[in-house]
Order: structure tokens, then C-alpha cells, then sequence
């Protein structure tokens, strides 16, 4: 899944230029609900086959499309206090260059983008968290993609910061199949996916389908 998004992003980005991050976006939704769909029906015990893995792209596809589009907005969003203290006091020390200190500029530039980062990558974290099983609801039980995001902000939010934590050691030992030259990948993902799976059976197995 992983090459033919890299794959598909590269051909278009060539076709068409600066159109990867757009293409990324769009794609992204139905490759993670074919993950999600592959994911819950191995855990359940059944037989996935290979092409579960990219079933997003036959089965609730419009939602998966909205879901990654939406999300990808709302988190772009979320630089916009870093962005804005870097305008702002870039624009001020082109206006005042000679009037002010410019080492306590430099020094004032660099605290209040410090604190605009922070702010930024706290909201990323936050809805990043919040929004854990959205692309699950979506496509185990038949949701529209911003009543899945709701409701899994909802059930999140009864137990945040275990949830933060999970999705923390769940991404350390994802990431720790770089260190064996990318090939532990191979088992590392699948793990993450698969702890995704069972914490969201945990919270979420006696919902009923919608729709």
C-alpha cells in the first residue's frame, strides 16, 4: 500500500507538478480504509485476501475521499498560529530594521515562533488523537465521515491521555522498522495496525451498522 501511494504520488507529481500533496490527500482515504477493512476482518478471524487491502477504492470511497480531505484541512490548520507569528514578526522586522535591537529582535522572532510551534503541534496531537477511529467507524459500521469523527472524538475524549498514550508507543514501535533498514517495517506497521484494531473492537464491537 504503502509503494503505490509513493507510486501514484511520483507519477503524478511528474504529469502534473506540485500536484503530489493534493494527490496524497485525496488517495490517502481509501488506502487506509482498505487497511482498516483488511486489518478487522484478519483480527475477526476471517480470511482476508490482497485485494481487501485496496477495497476503499470500491466500497465507501466518496467518505474516505471527504474524511482524509477534511482531516488534511483541519490539521493544516492547525500551523496557522506558527505561520501567522512568523508573518507578523517577520513583517515587523523589516519595518523597524534599524529602530530596534537586532539581536532582541532576532531573539523576540525566534520565542514567539517557539510558542506558535507549540501550540500548532498540540492541536495536530490533539485531533490526531481525537480522530483515531474515525476511519474504523467509517468503514465497519457504515458512518459519514464527520459522524465518525464526532463519535470517536466523543469516546476518546472518556479516556484521552491513555489514548494518547497508546497512539505514542503504538508509533515508536512502528517506527522502530526503520532501524533495520526499513525492511522491519514489514512487521512493525502490521503490529500498530493491528494494536489499532483491537483497541477499537475494544471500545466499539456492540455498535450496530448504520446505514
Amino acid at each position: 500500500v504503502v509503494l503505490v501511494l509513493f507510486g501514484i504520488s511520483a507519477v503524478v507529481g511528474i504529469v502534473v507538478p506540485l500536484s503530489n500533496n493534493l494527490i496524497n490527500i485525496v488517495i490517502t482515504g481509501p488506502l487506509v480504509g482498505g487497511v482498516v477493512w483488511f486489518t478487522l476482518k484478519l483480527i475477526r478471524g476471517e480470511q482476508p485476501v490482497v485485494g481487501d487491502m485496496f477495497s476503499g477504492f470500491s466500497r465507501r470511497t466518496g467518505q474516505l475521499i471527504l474524511c482524509s480531505i477534511v482531516q488534511g484541512l483541519l490539521t493544516l490548520a492547525c500551523m496557522l498560529p506558527f505561520l501567522i507569528a512568523a508573518g507578523v514578526m517577520g513583517f515587523n522586522s523589516t519595518g523597524r530594521r534599524g529602530q530596534v535591537n537586532p539581536q532582541m529582535m532576532t531573539g523576540a522572532l525566534v520565542l514567539v515562533m517557539i510558542v506558535g510551534l507549540i501550540i500548532a503541534f498540540a492541536a495536530i496531537m490533539y485531533l490526531t488523537t481525537t480522530w483515531i477511529f474515525s476511519y474504523f467507524l467509517l468503514v465497519d459500521k457504515g458512518m459519514k465521515f464527520w459522524d465518525a469523527m464526532k463519535l470517536s472524538r466523543r469516546k476518546v475524549s472518556q479516556r484521552f491521555w491513555m489514548t494518547l498514550l497508546f497512539g505514542f508507543v503504538g508509533i515508536i514501535i512502528s517506527g522502530a522498522g526503520v532501524i533495520f533498514c526499513f525492511v522491519g517495517l514489514l512487521v512493525t506497521m502490521p503490529l500498530y495496525w493491528g494494536m489499532l484494531a483491537y483497541l477499537y473492537e475494544d471500545n466499539f464491537r456492540d455498535l450496530a451498522p448504520q446505514g
